[in-house]
């Protein structure tokens, strides 16, 4: 239980190994546990979309999640997808761009249940 990030990474344009920095960073920022993923979309040979997705567990400490996500801000090509608090009840702190606008209209009704 405690803070969950994710973090994006465009793989199109990829030069260094960023993501073992932000990986080596959040373990000494006290990380529980980090797991990684894959997103990539195309049609016909050619891609479109070629995400890698970082998501790290933090304590219920606040400290250790705002220090993440200062140095994260400071990173080129990187970016929060999502931000969220499990104690027993899911809480989504900050979700997506994409994620914000579906939110209201389905999690409407979850909502109204949990109040």
């Amino acid at each position: 239980m405690g803070y969950e990030i994710e973090i994006i990474l465009d793989n199109k344009n990829k030069k260094y190994n960023l993501d073992q920095d932000i990986i080596d960073y959040a373990v000494k920022n006290n990380c529980e546990r980090y797991y990684t993923n894959y997103e990539i979309s195309g049609i016909r040979g050619a891609i479109h979309k070629n995400k890698y997705i970082l998501t790290f567990i933090f304590p219920d400490e606040q400290i250790y999640l705002i220090r993440f996500i200062e140095y994260i801000k400071k990173l080129k090509r990187v970016s929060i997808e999502t931000i969220s608090y499990d104690n027993c009840v899911f809480h989504i702190l900050y979700p997506s761009k994409k994620c914000k606008i579906t939110e209201k209209k389905e999690f409407e009704n979850i909502l109204k249940i949990l109040k």
